[in-house]
C-alpha cells in the first residue's frame, strides 16, 4: 500500500489529504512523513497537503451549509416545522 502511494507520490497526498479533512477518518500525516523521508521536496509536500485539506474542508463545509436541511430532514427525518421550533422549557 505504502509503495503504490509513493509512486503516485503528489496526487496521492493531494487526495489522502483531501480525504482526511471531510468525513472519511483517514490520516494524511503519515503520508507526509514518508514523502519526506523519501525524498521529495518539501516546498512541494506541504502545499499539496495544504490545498488538499483545504479543499476538503471546504467541501465539508459546503456540504453542511447548503446541504444541511435536506440531510437533517431525509436522514434524521425530522420535519421542517420542528427543526425551527424553539424549544420550550418543561412543566414542574
Amino acid at each position: 500500500m505504502e509503495q503504490l502511494l509513493l509512486e503516485h507520490g503528489y496526487p496521492a497526498l493531494f487526495l489522502l489529504s483531501f480525504l482526511a479533512s471531510t468525513l472519511v477518518p483517514l490520516g494524511s500525516e503519515w503520508l507526509l512523513a514518508v514523502l519526506l523521508l523519501n525524498g521529495f521536496d518539501p516546498f512541494m509536500v506541504v502545499p499539496v497537503a495544504t490545498v488538499g485539506n483545504s479543499c476538503g474542508a471546504l467541501t465539508t463545509y459546503a456540504i453542511g451549509l447548503w446541504g444541511g436541511p435536506f440531510l437533517v430532514q431525509r436522514f434524521l427525518r425530522v420535519s421542517h416545522h420542528n427543526c425551527y421550533q424553539p424549544l420550550r422549557p418543561e412543566q414542574p
